[in-house]
């Protein structure tokens, strides 16, 4: 099973758009057997940011003057490990083509929620829009001085390593 994240600016087009560029790529996994694969929306409010800057805010530090946000999860389980490098190529690609024309088309929004990311999604870096970076690092400094954290955490997304 693996998650993959993108996201964008939550316009009225976001939804039909991300879901036809979706619909276009799903047949190419017809190929592996047993897989569901899954298109989510997350919605990302106004007011989801400013509460959480009113009650000090947070490392992700979303900017409530850059409107509302809609996190796109790409979600795939299949049987087979025989399969993983195949799925795994697709899901890249799929958020791959997914940028470039959001990109283009205007509604693009750098920013991966770390819950939904795959290893090798920028996670860190895009939070509070490349700020909250050095002050995430200042604080794992001053709080865990000898990475016991970063290296015995099993996760793959580490603040030391952003």
């Amino acid at each position: 099973q693996l998650f993959r994240t993108t996201a964008a600016q939550s316009k009225p087009e976001v939804v039909d758009f991300y879901w036809q560029i979706f619909q276009t790529e799903a047949p190419k996994l017809r190929r592996v057997p047993g897989l569901v694969t899954a298109l989510i929306y997350q919605p990302l409010t106004v007011a989801m940011f400013e509460a959480s800057r009113r009650n000090g805010g947070d490392a992700i530090d979303l900017d409530p003057a850059d409107g509302p946000i809609m996190s796109m999860i790409i979600s795939c389980q299949w049987n087979n490990a025989a399969d993983d490098a195949y799925v795994n190529a697709w899901v890249a690609n799929l958020t791959k083509v997914m940028k470039e024309r959001s990109r283009a088309a205007g509604l693009y929004y750098p920013f991966n929620f770390l819950n939904d990311a795959q290893t090798g999604q920028s996670v860190f870096p895009l939070y509070g829009k490349g700020k909250s970076l050095p002050r995430l690092k200042t604080i794992a400094k001053r709080f865990d001085p000898n990475e016991v954290f970063q290296t015995l955490n099993t996760g793959v997304f580490k603040v030391s390593q952003a």
